[in-house]
């Protein structure tokens, strides 16, 4: 968690010379950093509910967050990759 809340605040900084200096490497940068602490949160809260403990509506428990977290992250990358081909293809 302290390294998502330090990657956070770095992405802010650099987000904001980004704008002042108008630089578009630095500004998409950000956006992809914040994609990095979007998947550490994910991640972490998959890590988290996976500890609670089973009940009678969940017998198994929460012990799938953590893959399914996993598998929904790299379908999005996957989506993100294949925006990017089009975007070349363009």
């Amino acid at each position: 968690m302290y390294f998502a809340c330090l990657n956070f605040t770095f992405m802010l900084v650099q987000g904001f010379y980004g704008w002042v200096s108008g630089s578009l490497g630095l500004l998409s940068d950000t956006v992809h950093m914040f994609f990095d602490c979007l998947g550490l949160v994910v991640g972490i809260a998959a890590a988290v509910a996976s500890k609670w403990p089973i009940s009678a509506d969940k017998p198994y428990g929460w012990g799938k967050l953590n893959t399914l977290s996993a598998f929904g992250n790299g379908i999005f990358l996957l989506l993100v990759s294949f925006e990017f081909v089009m975007e070349a293809v363009e």
